[in-house]
C-alpha cells in the first residue's frame, strides 16, 4: 500500500487531525509532529511490506517518545480502519453468496 492511500484513510478518518491536536495539547512542536507522522507511515509502509512482527515488537518495547507515540497510534488507527473495512466487505460477499 503507497503512502497516499494510507495518508487519505487516516486523514478520512480524523486520524491526523486528532493526533496532532492530542500532541500540540500535550506540549508538541507542531513542524517536529508533522515529521513524525510521515515518519510514522513509512514505517507503516514497511512494516506492511516485511510481513514480520520482529520489527513491531522491537518499536513497541522502546522507551516511550513522540516518535513512538505518533507511529503507534497511526499502525493501531489504521489497523483498525482495515479492520472496519474488511467487515464490510465480508458482509456485502456474504450478501452475494446468499443471494
Amino acid at each position: 500500500m503507497n503512502y497516499r492511500t494510507i495518508y487519505k484513510k487516516l486523514n478520512d478518518a480524523g486520524i491526523i487531525d486528532s493526533l496532532i491536536n492530542d500532541e500540540v495539547t500535550a506540549g508538541g512542536n507542531l513542524l517536529e509532529i508533522k515529521a513524525e507522522i510521515i515518519n510514522g507511515i513509512e514505517y507503516l509502509q514497511q512494516f506492511l511490506k516485511e510481513n514480520s512482527f520482529k520489527k513491531m515488537i522491537y518499536w513497541w518495547n522502546t522507551p516511550e517518545s513522540i516518535k513512538q507515540r505518533v507511529a503507534q497510534r497511526i499502525c493501531k488507527e489504521f489497523a483498525r480502519i482495515q479492520i472496519e473495512e474488511n467487515i464490510k466487505n465480508n458482509e456485502y460477499y456474504n450478501y452475494m453468496i446468499k443471494a
